[in-house]
């Protein structure tokens, strides 16, 4: 696949003469009469940095000084028999082309002529259509909501042209995922993030962000995308700066809602679940921030002045929500130690009976009525008579050496109830929110006059928390028994630049980005304890593979019968499915200024990844299904609800109002189980772009200039690593048929 593209544009004074994420100066030298003048020295020297660059005149008249990073510069033009011509306080952004036409006077080297009225803001030198947002607009403006983290990759929707989308703006009318995003003139979107910000957004702190350019169309050919956003970083100068802020959003601070005095919440009030009034909803947030830039500086070993610069980043950002609590049963204190003396009727209790599934053996054998067991506090009276003869009160207590320890390791993360009861006896729920941190780096080196590198290393983690919920009342218990799955979002980006200046008319330059960009996996993670997994509960398994999902998470637990306790987990499919993305970029662009011509070659090279890993099918966990069955008593048909009186009926049952499910699971009698196993597969997609692109900015006239741009992006087929992929080639021979038309693998 290969895509071609021809711009034809025009302006009033030259344009688009700049390299990759940069910005540059042009313009034309004039004398007093308005005749061009050859080799005149132009040189911009940055007010932050004092690094200077220069170039000269064509015998045209003409000069370009590039590529400048975003900053204010001073220029100066000087040659023999004028006077020295100073400008000040010129402001580049990345991505612009600064038309300044300089007028030299006639007079002495040693005189100069100084403007210090900065140039109008007026973009006349490019056809592009776009503009710019600096960073001093969106740190100021309040764009902490919605309880997220500041997003400055917003700001882009304010400009003419644009308009929201998904999760990128659009342009001019365009679809979603057909836009580019770039940081520092490199694509960072990965092949399944294509116009997508949250590589933007997941990775590089705000605080590191200068500029914002948007270019909505007629975007130079060394770009992609209809429509694009390049994202700046800082870099640092001379002067060490620095900043610390921390963004806080609490409910004391939070005016209050048209509905709060109505709304209400459950709590525990003297013991009892009770309504009471909302009053504001809980919203903490706390963003803390921190940045510093300047010269690298080493006493008796390195002086970064004019020479070598740091600027650095970091943003930890917190939120949480206030909880809507739910009103479930869970299991009582005694009953997490295996007393169930609150069920019987002597307590206060419904009456329920807890028979012990281990005696129905010698209960039966002493039995003249059939099989039967002994609750538990009974045993045999040494007369064989009905039910097994058994004496005893029945106690409801397991002994400690019946305790199953898979239970005990299962309910070690349970709460006490927050309310008296064996039935609705807790209130809970967790809270939502994120947890997120960035971090990013820039160091730029000017080796020589002639020659500059640039590394920047950014990087974050975005955390979810939970990232998706169940039905309330399992939200109510907490990890692991809560049905919710949490979401990590993390990413990478390195860039490296190199810039050589070969002669005042010949410069190149070298970039090279690497961005990691995905969904990785993570496991559930209990209060400060590891998320437990069925197989370190001492749960084995026959004929199931050991990387199967009911060793990776943590097994559903159903309890059925009356006042059972809440469902344990949701059943579901296991550790969540991994999407990492990786892309490897390298472009060089080589400008060339001959006469009126600014000529950019380039070449950019993407080779992309997409890496993801998934079930082929609907899988579960492990899920064993608790009953009343296993602890109830065991009677002949005709013996009515207590086990003892002969009613109408035939068969052997299990009596009514006795056993509890939860007393099964504690001697670990489980009454089912099941799980749903699917293979994993692991995918690895790779493609490659290849795009040669020219641009001639032709300054024919005083008044026209063209720009000229062609750009062919080659696409060939993509593979996977194992050459699992397919597709229908209608042009090959099917093997079976011989007719056209067969599967075709990508790669062979």
């Amino acid at each position: 696949m290969a895509f071609f593209a021809i711009c034809l544009t025009w302006s009033a004074l030259p344009a688009a003469a700049q390299t990759a994420g940069e910005g540059s100066i042009e313009g034309t030298v004039t004398d007093p009469s308005g005749a061009v003048v050859a080799n005149v020295t132009v040189t911009a020297i940055s007010t932050t940095t004092g690094v200077a660059l220069k170039s000269t005149t064509t015998p045209e008249g003409f000069y370009v000084i590039s590529p400048l990073l975003p900053g204010t510069y001073n220029v100066t033009a000087g040659a023999a028999g004028f006077q020295k011509f100073a400008q000040q306080n010129i402001v580049i952004t990345a991505m612009q082309v600064l038309g300044l036409n300089i007028r030299l006077t006639v007079g002495s080297a040693n005189e100069q002529v100084t403007v210090t009225t900065t140039p109008p803001e007026l973009d006349t030198t490019s056809a592009t259509l776009g503009g710019v947002i600096q960073s001093n607009v969106y740190l100021e403006l309040p764009i902490l909501v919605n309880n997220q983290q500041r997003d400055v990759t917003a700001m882009s929707n304010l400009l003419p042209g644009a308009q929201p989308g998904a999760r990128s703006s659009l342009f001019s009318g365009t679809e979603s995922r057909v836009e580019e995003v770039y940081l520092d003139g490199i694509p960072i979107t990965t092949v399944s993030q294509i116009g997508d910000n949250r590589p933007v957004f997941n990775v590089v702190p705000a605080e590191s962000i200068g500029d914002i350019n948007v270019v909505t169309s007629s975007a130079p050919a060394e770009y992609q995308g209809a429509g694009m956003v390049n994202y700046t970083t800082k870099s640092g100068g001379n002067q060490y700066h620095g900043s610390v802020a921390d963004f806080i959003r609490n409910t004391a601070f939070d005016t209050w809602g048209f509905t709060a005095i109505t709304a209400t919440k459950k709590e525990i009030v003297n013991g009892v679940v009770t309504s009471v009034p909302a009053g504001k909803p809980g919203d903490h947030q706390n963003e803390l921030a921190v940045s510093a830039g300047g010269p690298i500086y080493i006493p008796h070993l390195i002086n970064g002045h004019d020479k070598l610069f740091f600027f650095g980043a970091y943003d930890k950002f917190h939120a949480r929500s206030a909880p809507n609590p739910a009103q479930i049963t869970i299991p009582t204190t005694k009953m997490q130690s295996g007393d169930f003396s609150e069920l019987l009727s002597s307590n206060g209790g419904p009456g329920y009976v807890i028979y012990d599934p281990t005696t129905q053996g010698a209960c039966t054998s002493h039995s003249i009525t059939g099989p039967c067991r002994y609750a538990f506090g009974q045993s045999y009276s040494g007369t064989p008579g009905p039910n097994g003869g058994p004496t005893g009160t029945p106690t409801n207590i397991i002994p400690s050496g019946e305790i199953s320890p898979i239970a005990k390791y299962l309910e070690q993360w349970l709460p006490a109830p927050t309310t008296s009861g064996i039935s609705g006896n807790f209130l809970g729920g967790p809270p939502t929110g994120y947890d997120n941190w960035l971090y990013s780096g820039r160091i730029d080196y000017n080796m020589t006059p002639k020659q500059r590198i640039s590394v920047v290393v950014t990087g974050g983690n975005r955390v979810a928390w939970p990232f998706t919920l169940g039905a309330a009342a399992n939200m109510a218990l907490p990890i692991p028994y809560t049905e919710s799955d949490y979401s990590t979002v993390a990413g990478h980006w390195i860039d490296f630049e190199h810039s050589y200046t070969f002669t005042p008319h010949v410069v190149n330059q070298f970039r090279f980005g690497w961005s990691n960009f995905g969904s990785p996996p993570l496991k559930n993670l209990t209060e400060g304890v590891k998320q437990d997994e069925a197989a370190t509960a001492g749960i084995t398994f026959t004929g199931v593979p050991s990387n199967g999902q009911a060793v990776t998470e943590f097994p559903t637990e159903t309890f059925s019968g009356a006042n059972a306790p809440q469902q344990w987990g949701d059943g579901g499919s296991g550790q969540t499915s991994t999407i990492v993305n990786e892309s490897y970029t390298a472009l060089d662009n080589l400008l060339w200024v001959k006469g009126n011509h600014a000529m950019t070659f380039g070449f950019q090279m993407q080779a992309l990844e997409d890496n993801n890993s998934s079930y082929d099918g609907p899988a579960s966990s492990l899920t064993m299904n608790w009953s009343t069955n296993e602890t109830a008593c065991i009677v002949p048909g005709g013996k009515n609800s207590n086990c003892t009186t002969p009613v109408s009926g035939s068969g052997y049952l299990y009596g009514p109002n006795s056993g509890f499910a939860y007393a099964s699971f504690m001697l670990g009698a489980v009454d089912s189980t099941g799980i749903s196993l699917q293979p994993f597969s692991v995918l690895g997609g790779r493609y490659r772009i290849y795009s040669p692109y020219f641009q001639d900015d032709w300054k024919v006239t005083h008044k026209l200039t063209l720009n000229l741009g062609i750009r062919w992006d080659y696409i060939p087929p993509y593979e996977e690593t194992l050459n699992r992929w397919s597709y229908l080639n209608p042009n090959i021979a099917n093997p079976v048929t011989g007719n056209k038309g067969a599967l075709e693998f990508a790669g062979t």
